[in-house]
């Protein structure tokens, strides 16, 4: 929990990550790994709920951050990572269309690919 509440942080932080966020595919193998436990015990032994409910609020969360045209495509190819239920599909695909208008049109290729790839395996 302390690691995926670091990522966030960065994700959420005005500054430039010095890592160029190269750890986004970290967090999305992180978040199927989490899906699949039945429940977890923080530092502080407080138990929380199932591992599918930690991500599910967790994909929410970062569909609600504002993104940096600079990690639109990271966060895309981040989410093939995860699988997806048709409601967050959809919130992900929403969040990506209405950040296309947003980029600069060097940066609409790669984002199109990533959501290309995303998409192969969708159920919508």
């Amino acid at each position: 929990s302390q690691l995926v509440g670091m990522w966030m942080e960065e994700l959420e932080g005005e500054e430039r990550d010095k890592t160029g966020f190269r750890w986004l595919p970290l967090l999305g193998r992180l978040l199927a790994v989490v899906e699949g436990r039945e429940k977890f015990v923080p530092h502080n032994n407080q138990i929380v709920p199932s591992g599918m409910d930690i991500k599910e609020n967790l994909v929410r969360d970062i569909c609600n951050l504002s993104w940096d045209q600079d990690t639109v495509t990271s966060i895309c190819s981040m989410f093939k990572e995860v699988k997806l239920s048709s409601d967050q599909q959809l919130e992900v695909f929403d969040k990506f269309c209405s950040s296309l208008v947003k980029l600069p049109a060097q940066s609409i290729p790669p984002l199109v690919f990533q959501m290309l790839q995303l998409s192969k395996d969708s159920t919508l």
